[in-house]
């Protein structure tokens, strides 16, 4: 079955839907997103409109970073930080002789 652009141009109208709803919290909007870009028809069955496609995608993409919640970056304390420098620091030498400097040899006279 070849899918044809005003199929895909009718996720407009859903997404609208969705991003109005006051009847769906955040994360039922987020399911829901991500259950609609899953069912845009796969690229190959769109070679006439891979743009307005990709642009369908990008929307829906859009949304799902509006609704889904920011993850806060953690923070590093400076002990963190210095234990992991110490690390690279012994992983530097790692091409070198681990048993430690060979003894001298002799000359016998």
């Amino acid at each position: 079955m070849k899918e044809s652009a005003l199929d895909t141009i009718n996720f407009m109208s859903t997404i609208q839907l969705i991003k109005e709803n006051q009847l769906l919290n955040n994360a039922e909007k987020s399911t829901l997103f991500k259950e609609l870009k899953t069912s845009l028809p796969p690229l190959i069955l769109c070679s006439h409109f891979v743009s307005t496609r990709e642009i369908m995608e990008l929307l829906i993409n859009k949304e799902i970073a509006d609704v889904e919640p920011k993850k806060a970056q953690k923070k590093t304390s400076a002990k963190a930080q210095e234990k992991h420098s110490s690390e690279e620091k012994l992983l530097l030498g790692t091409g070198k002789n681990t048993r430690g400097s060979s003894t001298k040899k002799r000359v016998v006279n």
